[in-house]
């Protein structure tokens, strides 16, 4: 008999396989075991379409617990007649009811189409994650990327606001395929977590079959939730830049976030070096192209800030992210432009302070570090707020001037106002010369 397997053992069937058993009639015989079952069903599973025929020998009598075919050869009586009558009596194997509709094509015609009634999105975070969708946190290494994901986990499974958002409140799963078991109870404890919250945490590196796992945790907990931190820990690809396979690899993630109405959210990394939003994503583009949200988080000198990119809802702009160090809870700060603006009020106040005089725009510009149209922005709301006067017309010859000293303003302004009373003085004195005689020699007339 001519007889397989394949290399790297249970779990490793590749699809491309397939293809040397079209117009076979194919026999699987299962180990005895859970894995094994598991195991011969997948390959009928992707063998369903090639084979002329398949047939599935879940056990063979009398093998041992973890045994196979080759020890049922061994026993006493058995030989190669005899397994051929068990196969000749075991059943075609044929594909569930609901596997064959999920793979079937149902074309809608377009009148129909149009009668269906409109879809609206609900929110699993009010605007920014949709129920049933699949985004993606990515940052750079310690950025803070599992910090908020656990944040978000908590606060969905208390029904608490997420970034300042309503959120539908339910029951989360987590799994933690990087970070330590402890460290992930020692930060849901400082987050103030009771552990009556409905929140399943699983810790450790990715089972061979976890996207079957996965798919029987969220039929049975229903959750609104579930986090995979992170992403590549989970989906392990020979070449996370090539599309296909990126493609395929992230489908049944998509299809279980839209068939269970739980929303995907994975942990991922960003690459070396500074990029757009829409190309900040390590690997293929088709990560970006499969997701609904994209949240980048970013780390500067002296804080940390997100942003998002949305199929569906409005782009957040880059936001600051407070954080509080001893609760480890994370919450949403002003823009990062505000931000920004407040840091060039204050370089532009300390620059001023330090002047005799009022100085013009363009001494600001080239003294002052930073953008200049932050900087614009700045005086005109120190302006604003009477930090800061400005003086001068704006024009060529007598520029807008800036001081934070109101004794050099005035001493400005004195300078300005002596000059004008001496000019009218002599214009003044210049026309009464002209009208009436000279007279100021009689103290009488003064």
């Amino acid at each position: 008999l001519i007889a397989t397997t394949n290399p790297q053992g249970a779990g490793k069937w590749r699809e491309e396989f397939g293809q040397y058993f079209t117009g076979k009639d194919v026999v699987i015989i299962c180990d005895k075991d859970e894995i094994g079952l598991k195991h011969g069903q997948d390959v009928a599973k992707k063998l369903n379409g090639h084979a002329k025929s398949i047939k599935l020998i879940e056990q063979l009598p009398g093998v041992p617990q973890k045994g196979d075919v080759s020890d049922w050869l061994m026993l006493p009586g058995n030989d190669k007649k005899k397994l051929v009558e068990i196969v000749k009596n075991a059943t075609q194997w044929t594909p569930a009811k609901q596997e064959v509709q999920k793979d079937s094509m149902k074309l809608t015609r377009l009148s129909d189409l149009f009668g269906e009634p409109e879809e609206n999105t609900t929110w699993l975070v009010d605007g920014l994650f949709p129920s049933g969708g699949f985004s993606i946190i990515a940052a750079k290494p310690k950025v803070g990327k599992s910090t908020i994901a656990q944040n978000m986990a908590l606060n969905i499974a208390q029904g608490e606001a997420f970034l300042g958002r309503n959120v539908s409140p339910g029951a989360v799963v987590y799994l933690a395929l990087e970070e330590k078991r402890a460290e992930v109870r020692k930060h849901f404890r400082a987050m103030g977590a009771t552990g009556d919250e409905e929140i399943y945490i699983y810790t450790g590196g990715a089972p061979l079959d976890v996207i079957k796992q996965i798919t029987a945790a969220v039929e049975s907990l229903k959750p609104v939730l579930l986090i995979i931190d992170p992403l590549f820990r989970l989906v392990k690809l020979k070449d996370g830049n090539d599309y296909i396979q990126v493609t395929n690899a992230l489908e049944p993630l998509l299809r279980l976030a839209r068939d269970s109405g739980t929303h995907v959210l994975c942990v991922h990394h960003t690459p070396k070096g500074e990029r757009s939003l829409e190309d900040c994503l390590l690997g293929s583009q088709a990560i970006f192209g499969s997701i609904d949200t994209l949240m980048q988080m970013k780390r500067y000198e002296s804080y940390r800030t997100l942003e998002t990119r949305q199929r569906y809802g409005d782009d957040m702009e880059e936001v600051i992210l407070n954080y509080d160090r001893q609760t480890g809870r994370v919450d949403v700060g002003g823009t990062r432009q505000e931000q920004e603006i407040n840091s060039m009020e204050e370089s532009i106040i300390d620059f001023l302070s330090k002047q005799t005089d009022p100085v013009a725009e363009k001494v600001i510009n080239d003294e002052v570090e930073g953008r200049t149209a932050l900087k614009r922005i700045a005086l005109r709301e120190l302006i604003k707020q009477d930090k800061i006067v400005r003086v001068g017309r704006g024009g060529k010859g007598d520029p807008y001037r800036y001081s934070c000293s109101q004794e050099s303003v005035c001493s400005e302004l004195g300078n300005e106002s002596g000059n004008n009373k001496n000019n009218q003085k002599n214009d003044q004195e210049k026309n009464a010369c002209s009208l009436v005689p000279d007279v100021s020699g009689e103290q009488q007339k003064k």
